[in-house]
């Protein structure tokens, strides 16, 4: 059930970006800071921040929207259990998808009792308005939260898959170990033994072309293998 707001012009219209007002009050204070300033502006009382035409258009905005994005990310990424930081990885890579989805993680946290749905905390009386979250209490709930996540989803098996059969697709154009390691992986570049191509094993030490041919039962040299592909 979505926040429902009575606009300037009289029309009642639900409230953009509303079901992530019960998230954006478990961020911490230090998040919302390097997210951007203007997000202190909105009321702390969820009752007065919808009523408040300032705090609505902080609301409603993309920046709003991508702060919930990238918040979430930050919030989650660290019990993941994937050493690099999901910078490394393109918006194609099953991990990174996750990470950066604010509406699954918002309505399992809802699922799981640790925030209210918007429309409940809106409607809820606050004396003092609601205080912040602390960076360890939020790192205590995730570190339980995720991983009961990843597993009702089966997520790991998603991300292992992903670790064995990465693409190219999958990193991001900076620099990562992981990124570095799927290159020499592909490339062959860790390999005890040196690399031959089909082509030079069909050259003598002189760079001369040698054909490959096979037998037939008779023992007789059967055709050529590269005229026989070429007919």
């Amino acid at each position: 059930m979505p926040i429902m707001i009575k606009r300037k012009n009289g029309e009642i219209t639900p409230l953009i970006n509303g079901e992530y007002l019960s998230a954006f009050y478990f961020f911490p204070k230090e998040m919302l800071v390097k997210a951007g300033r203007e997000f202190l502006q909105i009321p702390r009382d969820p009752m007065k921040a919808i009523h408040d035409w300032n705090a609505i258009e902080i609301i409603e905005s993309k920046l709003f929207r991508l702060m919930m994005i990238d918040g979430f990310a930050f919030m989650v990424w660290p019990y993941f259990g994937i050493k690099n930081r999901h910078e490394a990885y393109s918006g194609y890579a099953p991990p990174y998808i996750l990470s950066h989805s604010p509406s699954l993680w918002v309505s399992e946290m809802i699922n799981q009792k640790i925030i209210p749905d918007s429309v409940t905390l809106a409607k809820t009386l606050w004396a003092d308005g609601v205080g912040f979250m602390k960076i360890e209490e939020v790192s205590s709930i995730m570190q339980w939260f995720v991983p009961t996540v990843i597993e009702k989803y089966n997520m790991q098996v998603v991300f292992d898959v992903t670790a064995k059969m990465s693409c190219f697709e999958d990193f991001d154009f900076r620099d990562s170990f992981m990124k570095q390691d799927f290159f020499r992986k592909w490339y062959h570049t860790r390999t005890r033994h040196p690399m031959v191509s089909l082509e030079e094993m069909q050259t003598n030490e002189h760079g001369e072309y040698i054909s490959l041919e096979t037998q037939s039962k008779s023992g007789r040299p059967s055709e050529n293998v590269s005229e026989r592909n070429t007919r």
